[in-house]
C-alpha cells in the first residue's frame, strides 16, 4: 500500500519542483519517472532486489524525496536494514510537501521498528587491542555494539605477533551476539648473527658457546650477552636486545693483548704535542722580568761582596 501510494505522488513531486529543477534536462526527469515506476512494479511483485536497483538509478537521475522513501522500503525487503534506516531518516528530515503529520508519525514508528531489527555484534578479544574486520572492512570496536545487516558475515581478528582468526557468523533480524576470540602468540623467530675478524674466536651467547668465527642462532625475546674470546686477544662483550622477530647483527674486531689501542696512541701524541706547544708559547711570548732594586746599600742584588783591594 505504501509503495502504491508514493507512486501516485511522484508526478506531483516532479510537477511542483522549483524552477531551477524544472530547467533540468527533461530526458533525465523522464528517465527518473520511468525507473521509479519500474521499481514500484518490482516491489509489488515481491522482487525487492530489482526494486532496489530501479529506485537507486531513479534517485541518481532525479533526487526526489518520494524515491528515497520507496528506496527505504525496498532496502528493508532485501535485508539491507542499515541502508533502510539511513534512507528513511533522510526522508523524514526532508519529506515531500504533500506529507501529512499523521503519515510522518507513522513513518517514525516504522523507523523505530526497523532499527530494532538491525542485528548487533559485540566483541570480547584477547588481546583487547586486536583489530577486527567484518566482511573485509576494518571496523571500530568499542563499548557499543557493531550494527550489521542480518545474514552471513565473515569476522577476522588480527593482532601483531598473534595468529589471526576467522569466524563465520550468521545473524537473524534483531539478533544480538557476542563474538569471543582469543588469539595465540606466534612462535618467536628472531635471530642473532655474530661475526668477527679472528677465525679462531669462540662465540658465546649468554655463556653458551654457539660457534667459532661466526654464528647465527635463534634467540628468545629480551636482552642477551654476546662474548667473543680468542687466544692472544682481548675478550669483547656486547649486550643486544632481541624482539620476537627479525635479525640482530653483531660484527666486531678483536684487539691483541698488550697492544696499545690506536686511539690511545693518538691521544698520547696529541697530549705531548699540546704540552710542547705550551712551553714554546711561554718562552717566546713571556716578557723578561726586570731585576729588582737593591734592598741594602753597598751590597749588590746577587749578594756578592767585593774582595779587598778590588
Amino acid at each position: 500500500m505504501r509503495l502504491r501510494f508514493t507512486a501516485a505522488a511522484l508526478g506531483v513531486a516532479l510537477a511542483i519542483a522549483p524552477p531551477a529543477a524544472i530547467a533540468q534536462d527533461a530526458t533525465s526527469v523522464r528517465e527518473a519517472r520511468r525507473l521509479f515506476e519500474e521499481g514500484v512494479a518490482a516491489a509489488d511483485a515481491g522482487r525487492y532486489a530489482d526494486a532496489v536497483s530501479a529506485f537507486e538509478r531513479s534517485y541518481r537521475a532525479r533526487a526526489s524525496a518520494v524515491v528515497l522513501h520507496n528506496l527505504a522500503m525496498a532496502y528493508r525487503g532485501v535485508g539491507r536494514l542499515r541502508d533502510a534506516v539511513d534512507a528513511l531518516e533522510r526522508y523524514l528530515r526532508e519529506p515531500t510537501a504533500h506529507e501529512t503529520q499523521a503519515h510522518l508519525d507513522e513513518l517514525g514508528v516504522e523507523l523505530a521498528t526497523i532499527r530494532r531489527e538491525v542485528p548487533e555484534l559485540r566483541f570480547e578479544l584477547d588481546p583487547p587491542e586486536a583489530a577486527v574486520r567484518v566482511d573485509g572492512a576494518l571496523v571500530s570496536v568499542g563499548v557499543e555494539g557493531l550494527r550489521v545487516d542480518p545474514g552471513h558475515h565473515r569476522v577476522e581478528v588480527l593482532a601483531d605477533d598473534h595468529t589471526p582468526r576467522q569466524l563465520d557468523v550468521d545473524l537473524a533480524r534483531g539478533e544480538h551476539r557476542t563474538v569471543r576470540a582469543a588469539l595465540e602468540l606466534t612462535a618467536p623467530d628472531a635471530r642473532i648473527a655474530v661475526e668477527t675478524d679472528v677465525p679462531t674466536a669462540q662465540v658465546l651467547i649468554d655463556g653458551v658457546s654457539v660457534g667459532v668465527h661466526r654464528a647465527s642462532v635463534l634467540a628468545t625475546p629480551g636482552d642477551h650477552a654476546v662474548l667473543l674470546r680468542a687466544a692472544g686477544y682481548r675478550d669483547l662483550t656486547r649486550s643486544v636486545r632481541v624482539g620476537r622477530h627479525g635479525l640482530v647483527r653483531v660484527d666486531v674486531s678483536l684487539q691483541r693483548e698488550g697492544r696499545v689501542p690506536g686511539w690511545a696512541i693518538g691521544v698520547g701524541v696529541a697530549g705531548v704535542a699540546a704540552v710542547a706547544a705550551t712551553v714554546i708559547f711561554l718562552v717566546l711570548y713571556t716578557p723578561p722580568t726586570p731585576d729588582p732594586a737593591p734592598a741594602v746599600s753597598g751590597a749588590n742584588y746577587w749578594g756578592v761582596i767585593p774582595l779587598p783591594g778590588l
